[in-house]
């Protein structure tokens, strides 16, 4: 058993000067950590820049009615959606014109993973994953 001296504060009631390892130690609720799903867009007009995804449905593409407006000409006007799906997130094509490449693949529908690598036209994101 080790014991460690304590010093009360001037503006508090003296206590006892030792306490023990096994006196009891009020615990903080401990408050959930969390970060929003992001996407780190790392190439193209407007990077870099890091767009939090904080709505469930949220449109890409040039037309500055997309959610996330990207103003470049080889981006369709309502280029890809993404979709809150089961914790993460899944892109859409909207029937694009130049797709969309997940880690270099082209797809019309796909679920995101932590640091997947999405290309629309010449503008280039990195997905992170929130927690």
């Amino acid at each position: 058993m080790a014991f460690y001296p304590t010093t009360p504060m001037s503006h508090e009631p003296e206590q006892s000067a030792w306490h023990t390892e096994e006196a009891e130690i009020p615990l903080l609720q401990a408050m959930p950590f969390s970060r929003p799903h992001v996407l780190q867009q790392i190439r193209g007009p407007g990077s870099p820049a890091i767009l939090e995804l904080a709505n469930d449905v949220l449109v890409l593409g040039r037309s500055p009615e997309a959610d996330i407006h990207i103003p470049s000409p080889s981006l369709s006007r309502l280029h890809m959606r993404l979709e809150r799906y089961q914790g993460t997130y899944r892109v859409i094509d909207l029937d694009s014109s130049n797709g969309v490449y997940l880690n270099e693949i082209r797809v019309h529908s796909a679920v995101l993973r932590d640091g997947d690598t999405m290309q629309l036209g010449n503008a280039v994101f990195i997905y992170h994953e929130g927690k």
